[in-house]
């Protein structure tokens, strides 16, 4: 979690915090709804907190429904895959939820960038999300007017010197196109 946020998200001081990642959770289809799931991962984040930790996340293969769950829970959208997973056919979406005080700025930084990033990415490298999907996604988007700040400047940099791929700065390289052409 903490190389993907560093990595992927471009937050690199993700990669010094202390996480908690759930990496399964399966309910069987009798029990689903009674409660026994959230239960269980309010149990893990009291736990996490109690061991003072920063933050609790979780990745799995997303389905709308999946989305809300985690919705519900209080995580909050972080990154989405670009290419489907074989083993599941979905996009796999990592989640997370800041549990301490402190670190609460990071996971605003990771979800705006989320959200900043996903109308661009729905545009291309997701333009085949189920539909339903890419509006659950966006539901709690609040897209704002788009600039260049630290990160996309950080990833351009990475890709300029060959320590990122295109995929991963299509969108600040578009933002900076953009920008560049409105000049």
């Amino acid at each position: 979690m903490a190389q993907s946020l560093a990595a992927h998200v471009g937050l690199p001081d993700a990669a010094t915090l202390h996480y908690r990642r759930i990496m399964r959770i399966a309910i069987h289809p009798l029990m689903q709804r009674s409660g026994f799931g959230s239960a269980m991962i309010n149990k893990i984040i009291l736990d996490a907190q109690r061991d003072g930790l920063d933050a609790i996340g979780a990745s799995f293969g997303v389905t709308p429904e999946l989305l809300r769950f985690w919705r519900c829970l209080n995580f909050f959208p972080v990154r989405i895959g670009l290419q489907r997973e074989q083993s599941s056919g979905s996009h796999s979406l990592l989640m997370m939820q800041a549990i301490s005080e402190h670190r609460n700025e990071l996971q605003k930084k990771a979800e705006q960038r989320f959200h900043e990033r996903l109308p661009y990415l729905l545009a291309e490298q997701l333009r085949d999300l189920e539909p339903m999907l890419a509006v659950e996604l966006l539901k709690k988007s609040e897209i704002k007017e788009f600039h260049l700040n630290d990160y996309e400047w950080h990833d351009l940099h990475a890709f300029a010197h060959a320590n990122l791929g295109l995929e991963t700065v299509i969108v600040p390289l578009w933002l900076l196109a953009h920008h560049y052409f409105q000049a």
